[in-house]
């Protein structure tokens, strides 16, 4: 059976948390809770989708969007560990990139831990460039590498 990717709901709450909680460390990543779920389904500028697989959820992605800017922010894109490195990320994320495209704009954003070589290397394999570094970026003092494509419409 294929995957299915849709827009996810405040009844999708527990299985986005069991998504987050699985794919993430909390030593490493500020984990999303209730509160921020809650929040991001009352805003109208960001987007979140849930990838399922036989209707059990195995993957979700956050996007965000500002007015007045043409880039969509890809806040998170998690798949639970047994189903990493089976293509359900690359599904996430060229929906993530077909949404953002749909909405009009013409880029996609977001930050990647900078001891992870490997995300980097498969985000350059995907179109994606490096455009800027932050240190101290995520809850460990780790720092961030800043990527972004251009999508086209």
């Amino acid at each position: 059976m294929q995957p299915c990717i849709r827009f996810a709901n405040i009844d999708d709450l527990s299985s986005l948390l069991d998504i987050e909680e699985l794919s993430f460390s909390q030593h490493e990543y500020d984990l999303l809770n209730k509160k921020n779920y809650k929040y991001y389904f009352k805003k109208s500028n960001s987007d979140i989708r849930i990838c399922e697989l036989n209707k059990k959820p195995i993957g979700s992605y956050i996007l965000f969007y500002r007015k007045n800017v043409t880039f969509a922010r890809l806040y998170s894109i998690a798949v639970i560990p047994q189903y990493q490195n089976m293509g359900i990320g690359k599904l996430l994320l060229e929906d993530a990139e077909y949404i953002s495209q749909i909405k009009g704009l013409t880029e996609v954003r977001q930050e990647i831990r900078s001891d992870r070589p490997y995300l980097y290397e498969r985000y350059v394999n995907y179109g994606y460039k490096e455009y800027g570094r932050s240190n101290n970026y995520y809850p460990d003092g780790l720092g961030c590498i800043k990527l972004k494509k251009i999508i086209k419409c």
